[in-house]
């Protein structure tokens, strides 16, 4: 299964390739509180954000993995590596795409 995942991986960033230059930038924001058998695994997560990008003529601009980050201990300004993102390179995507609402939503109460 792994190797099935990985090789559909290559072959949408092959088709990805393909879009135009000024295609919009998707940020594919990864999420795991915990990484175990029964949790949606960072690959199938990036597959199907992969997937919607290209429905929607985007290319990955990339694809932060905060992988053992609980989203209510978290905010999303404060994630290692989509933080950084946010804060700092914002200019360089378009939209950012979650897995699922839970992949994005904090504990606090604050308007987005």
């Amino acid at each position: 299964m792994v190797c099935a995942e990985l090789r559909e991986l290559e072959e949408l960033e092959a088709r990805e390739s393909l879009l135009p230059a000024d295609a919009p930038r998707a940020l594919l924001s990864i999420r795991l509180s915990v990484l175990t058998d029964e949790t949606t695994s960072p690959v199938r997560q990036e597959l199907d954000l992969r997937r919607f990008a290209l429905l929607d003529a985007a290319a990955s601009s990339a694809s932060p993995r905060d992988l053992n980050v609980s989203a209510p201990k978290s905010t999303q300004w404060k994630r290692p590596e989509l933080g950084d993102w946010i804060n700092n390179r914002a200019p360089e995507f378009d939209q950012i795409l979650f897995w699922k609402l839970d992949r994005f939503v904090a504990a606090s109460r604050t308007c987005i």
